[in-house]
């Protein structure tokens, strides 16, 4: 068993619940097809910064280095609600586990050491990147890495089975429930703490499924996530925190991508 936060749980229970791995391909064929009914949700990085390269910054940011593992780079992390269908945020306790991942995470990606990781409740989306510098300024940040989490949902009724059997055609055996698929975007930018240039930047995406009974029942199997990648089903301890463990579950995955892409572009930056 493995928690991002103690709301968010990982779980590969034996018995009753190993029947599920068998509907893993149909879930993912269902949650494909679901991206056709809601999108990814867009870019928000550049509502909080700018432009990401504005006059002049294309001819001076080869002179601003890359900060070393002894700078002061500090992490300042958003959740995004502010666009158009935006999904609820996340829980305080979910988006600061999150946090605490990514920290560790960037720094064993790229030789950067994290010095410390703040929420950046206060800012907004002003296309102003001088609310960031104010509060770099404020943390004593020589470096930051703006982490800005977003998604969007779709739900909608279908049939389980309490036998763990995926049919939404519904029959005899089958329940009226909810299917429920979250689209997250995570980005991710480092930025000089005073002249704010934009030195590294990257974009994860990724979704994950919920499926829940309807109404409050004792049950072995639900409610389920299941990612977008063949991996074990992961069980909400109940519907009361479901939707915020599949906001959790999405926005991890799309962190990892995010990273993945941080990692090819801070390779170049770095003198060969």
């Amino acid at each position: 068993m493995q928690r991002f936060t103690r709301g968010i749980m990982i779980s590969s229970r034996k018995g009753d619940r190993i029947m599920l791995a068998t509907i893993v391909g149909s879930v993912l064929l269902v949650s494909v097809l679901a991206g056709c009914k809601s999108g990814m949700p867009p870019p928000r990085m550049e509502a909080y910064l700018g432009p990401a390269v504005e006059k002049g910054e294309a001819t001076n940011i080869g002179d601003v280095a890359l900060p070393g593992a002894g700078g002061q780079t500090g992490l300042i992390v958003i959740n995004d609600t502010t666009a158009p269908g935006s999904a609820p945020a996340l829980s305080e306790e979910t988006i600061i586990g999150l946090a605490n991942v990514l920290r560790h995470r960037i720094e064993k990606t790229v030789p950067l050491k994290i010095v410390k990781a703040v929420q950046g409740d206060g800012l907004t989306p002003r296309q102003n990147r001088g609310q960031l510098l104010q509060l770099a300024e404020r943390e004593g940040f020589e470096y930051v890495v703006l982490a800005i989490f977003s998604s969007t949902e779709w739900e909608a009724p279908t049939y389980l089975s309490f036998s763990g059997v995926f049919n939404p055609g519904g029959s005899s055996d089958n329940n009226p429930g909810f299917e429920t698929d979250n689209f997250a975007r995570v980005e991710l930018a480092l930025l000089h703490g005073t002249g704010g240039q934009v030195l590294v930047q990257a974009d994860g995406q990724a979704w994950a499924t919920l499926y829940r009974l309807n109404v409050t029942q004792k049950s072995n199997v639900y409610p389920v996530v299941f990612r977008q990648q063949q991996q074990n089903p992961i069980y909400p301890e109940s519907d009361d925190n479901a939707h915020d463990v599949l906001r959790g579950v999405s926005a991890d995955d799309a962190m990892n991508q995010a990273l993945m892409k941080f990692q090819e572009a801070w390779n170049q930056r770095v003198p060969r």
